[in-house]
């Protein structure tokens, strides 16, 4: 009778066969290749730990358009400094506005109602105090952080006439009341200005007559304060016209809805708003700013228009000019620790900054690298080991490989607001670098290379 094997017990004596063979063979196999390439032609792969430097430098203004977010608010934070956030927008309607009979008395209401952002909010958000002015003369369509709002700007009696205060205790609505006199003046547009002012095809004439609000804070003039997010999609101005209807014995309602700033609007006059910062540094901040002397045991990073901080890596330097390019790198990761104290004592109100982001010193443009990897380019906060990590391969491989690459050896380190990161960011955040080589919590670079043989 004969027997049947199996596929399976074919493979399997094949691969018995296979290692016997292999451990049995005179020649090694990781030597294989001497047969084939000579020994002073064989690419050693290195591994190597390059220490960086980081010195906090002033950050440059930081550029806004209308992205739907705006901070709003101070805070005098004893790490930090203090930080005062403020915004200009203008106030459009999506769709044209109608009134009841003018010829009735009619009862006018006006409120404000700030919808906070899903980022909710930075410090403390019951702590946040500001007022709402009317602007007088046109804001820009975009700018910088820098804008200065000058006295002429903007009329000084406040528009709102009460304090901000919870729409419900559920919900992430704030809401003011708005002088009568305001709303009466946008009733009185339509009753006695041009005829066009509220249909939507002709909204320039509409911005003549109201060119926007200034939403102002204080700076911050003890520790603590807070800073909103207002979100730009869903805040609004209600202006409601109730009619008493004798006919029918009640009120009759017309309610007319201006956005603020909207960013998604179709009207190519409105959706526009400019977010405005102003910092005050702290004296820890003071003492390293700018520094390049020597270097500081910390290095500060604060979002907005805040300090950032340039991460020089000397080494790489060496490497390019002693190899004249003849090199490949495999991978490189920066990896940059950040004081575990204060992170832990003040994350309740202060966050961190959930994303770094780099841009090349030279070229001022965001560092890209290959987002397939795992450790792609985006320094993600690591609170377990309280560090951040980014994959620069791509970007140390081209500034050693040629010469004459226009990047460089030295990054911006800055708090970014996403991935993948971008210059802009728009979320309060600060976090305390360290490069304190004694507790062995320092900025490095590891990195795998090899010497290609000319």
């Amino acid at each position: 009778m004969k027997r049947k094997i199996k596929l399976s017990q074919i493979l399997t004596g094949i691969s018995v066969l296979s290692i016997f063979l292999l451990f049995n063979c005179e020649e090694k196999p990781l030597e294989a290749g001497l047969d084939i390439l000579p020994s002073d032609e064989l690419i050693d792969v290195i591994v190597d730990t390059f220490g960086v430097e980081l010195y906090t430098i002033t950050d440059e203004a930081v550029y806004t358009r209308s992205i739907g977010i705006s901070p709003l608010g101070s805070v005098n934070d004893s790490v930090t400094g203090i930080l005062q956030t403020e915004f200009i927008t203008d106030f459009i309607y999506s769709d044209d506005i109608s009134f009841l009979d003018a010829d009735r008395e009619d009862v006018i209401l006006l409120d404000l109602k700030i919808y906070l952002s899903f980022l909710d909010s930075y410090g403390d958000s019951m702590d946040v105090d500001f007022d709402v002015y009317e602007l007088t003369e046109p804001m820009p369509d975009y700018g910088y952080s820098d804008y200065t709002m000058f006295d002429h700007m903007y009329d000084h009696e406040p528009l709102n006439v009460s304090e901000p205060y919870k729409l419900r205790d559920d919900t992430s609505v704030y809401v003011m009341d708005i002088a009568d006199d305001f709303a009466e003046r946008l009733i009185a547009a339509n009753w006695y200005g041009d005829s066009t002012l509220y249909v939507s095809d002709y909204q320039r004439n509409f911005k003549d007559y109201f060119k926007g609000m200034y939403f102002a804070t204080e700076s911050r003039a003890s520790e603590g304060g807070g800073i909103i997010m207002v979100d730009h999609y869903h805040s609004s101005m209600v202006l409601r016209t109730l009619e008493y209807n004798s006919d029918s014995a009640k009120w009759d309602t017309l309610a007319n809805v201006f956005y603020l700033g909207n960013p998604e609007s179709e009207i190519d006059t409105g959706g526009v708003h400019l977010n405005l910062y102003h910092t005050e540094n702290s004296p820890n901040v003071e003492t390293v700013n700018n520094n390049f002397s020597k270097l500081y045991k910390r290095a500060y990073i604060n979002a907005l228009a805040g300090p950032q901080v340039l991460v020089r890596i000397p080494e790489l330097e060496r490497l390019r000019e002693e190899y004249e390019g003849e090199i490949s790198v495999n991978f490189a990761h920066l990896i940059i620790p950040f004081e575990e104290a204060t992170f832990l004592r003040d994350t309740a109100r202060y966050r961190a900054p959930a994303n770094l982001g780099l841009h090349d010193s030279l070229t001022n443009e965001p560092i890209l690298d290959d987002e397939l990897a795992v450790d792609h380019l985006g320094g993600k906060l690591d609170s377990t080991e309280f560090q951040y990590r980014f994959n620069i391969g791509n970007h140390v491989h081209t500034y050693l490989r040629s010469s004459e690459s226009s990047y460089s050896n030295s990054f911006y380190l800055f708090a970014a607001s996403g991935s993948p990161v971008t210059r802009f960011r728009y979320t309060p955040a600060r976090v305390v670098l360290q490069q304190d080589s004694v507790s062995g919590r320092y900025p490095r670079v590891r990195i795998v290379y090899s010497i290609i043989p000319k």
